[in-house]
């Protein structure tokens, strides 16, 4: 079930791993990247048995990338909280 559903996620659009990953996040440990990494390895390997070839991780229709991007955002973010005087810093999201 679960690799049937990522196939046919995955031959319609490009997805890199963390997003991958998210459409199956209620299921088992561990982050987004490491579920969606399981998942593409367990669907390439039967893609072999096959003779298909594999499904690789490409630039995400999703996230555009950002998640590899993530430790120069927030390098960025902590070159400009330099001129700031502050005792606790909070990240959020809606």
């Amino acid at each position: 079930m679960i690799i049937e559903k990522a196939a046919e996620v995955l031959e319609k659009h490009k997805l890199c791993n963390h997003c991958l990953g998210r459409g199956f996040a209620k299921l088992g440990k561990g982050s987004n990247e490491e579920r969606g990494r399981a998942i593409r390895f367990v669907l390439n390997m039967e893609r072999a048995l096959e003779e298909k070839k594999p499904l690789k991780e490409e630039e995400c229709e999703i996230c555009g990338g950002i998640f590899d991007r993530l430790e120069d955002y927030a390098l960025l973010c902590i070159d400009k909280a330099k001129m700031l005087e502050f005792e606790t810093f909070l990240v959020g999201s809606s």
